[in-house]
């Protein structure tokens, strides 16, 4: 019947209902704050496929969610970063930035967003404030 154009408005409401009361919410640990959030992708060294998702930056680690399964699919605190580092990269033959966190065991976490540079800003701003307060060690405070 939707093939002929009848009860396509129910199937529109119907689609739009499910959406609406599938929406889930990443696991945040208690009086965990969100600074930043949007859709981007990463790359990590070990599965060396750009992947998109829900990118989550909070006052205690940046991970990525995928909203469809409720998961987690990576999670970094970020006491573990020791160094943030843009660079222009080649991403299906166009020039982009694209942010590295490098971590504690130089394991590296590409990410990429429309807005690098308020993602790498703000990154720079929670581990300095973390750091400041005795939280990230010294060596960890190289950024």
């Amino acid at each position: 019947m939707l093939e002929y154009g009848l009860f396509e408005e129910l199937d529109k409401n119907t689609r739009a209902w499910q959406l609406e009361h599938r929406k889930t919410k990443p696991p945040l640990s208690e009086n965990e704050a969100v600074a930043l959030n949007f859709y981007g992708s990463y790359f990590q060294q070990l599965h060396p496929v750009w992947k998109y998702c829900f990118i989550y930056l909070t006052d205690r680690r940046i991970f990525g969610w995928n909203k469809a399964f409720n998961k987690i699919l990576f999670e970094v605190p970020l006491v573990k970063i020791q160094r943030l580092k843009v660079s222009k990269e080649i991403y299906q033959d166009e020039e982009r930035d694209e942010l590295c966190l490098i971590l504690e065991n130089e394991e590296e976490l590409y990410l990429y967003s429309s807005d690098l540079g308020e993602l790498h800003g703000r990154i720079y701003e929670l581990i300095s404030k973390l750091s400041t307060t005795g939280l990230v060690s010294r060596q960890s405070s190289k950024i």
